[in-house]
């Protein structure tokens, strides 16, 4: 059998038609389409397909390690710590930023119970008082509603003594008027009998 080394397509150009749906894949499908496709149409012939080993070890891995170290030894203090420097120095104000946050509801919360609780005592003087005023207002009340029923009391007292005087006074006058119209009727009916 034969063994023949495959090399993907150029990946701007789809290897298929226009109908195909390879289209409308990302390239990295076009790729696997296009080397599942070749397989197949090489076992279909009898060819066998080798492919190429991912990684060589050889005397440029020295080399790409040398210039990987070296790359680090460049960037790690001019890059990455000053980017980590800057990302711890964000994460404790961040979480500076949330301890004082906590701290400041926590303050909040506590304020809120001591209005809640000034507002309780509040409610609790302002009822006692309201109801002290009201005690006040209703003795109050009765105590002018008492004098004003005394002094009614005196008033109709003295009317009805007045009335009382008026009827002795007005009796006395009947009794003098009735003993005047006795003796006009007495010399009446005497002189119609003569």
């Amino acid at each position: 059998m034969q063994s023949i080394l495959i090399t993907p397509p150029n990946l701007t150009k789809s290897p298929f038609n226009d109908s195909d749906m390879c289209n409308t894949f990302p390239c990295c499908f076009s790729v696997l389409l296009w080397y599942s496709k070749t397989v197949e149409a090489g076992k279909n012939v009898g060819i066998e397909f080798a492919t190429a080993a991912l990684i060589d070890l050889d005397g440029s891995f020295f080399v790409q390690l040398i210039m990987f170290l070296l790359l680090w030894g460049i960037l790690t203090p001019l890059v990455f710590k000053p980017y980590l420097k800057v990302q711890k120095a964000k994460e404790d104000l961040t979480t500076g930023r949330r301890a004082q946050a906590k701290d400041i509801e926590a303050q909040a919360e506590q304020m809120a119970a001591e209005y809640q609780e000034k507002m309780k005592k509040t409610r609790a003087a302002g009822q006692e008082e309201w109801t002290k005023l009201r005690e006040e207002g209703l003795k109050a009340r009765e105590d002018i509603l008492k004098k004003e029923q005394e002094k009614l009391q005196a008033e109709l007292d003295k009317k009805m003594r007045a009335v009382k005087e008026q009827e002795e006074v007005l009796a006395a006058q009947k009794t003098a008027m009735a003993k005047e119209l006795a003796a006009v009727i007495q010399k009446n009916v005497l002189e119609v009998e003569k």
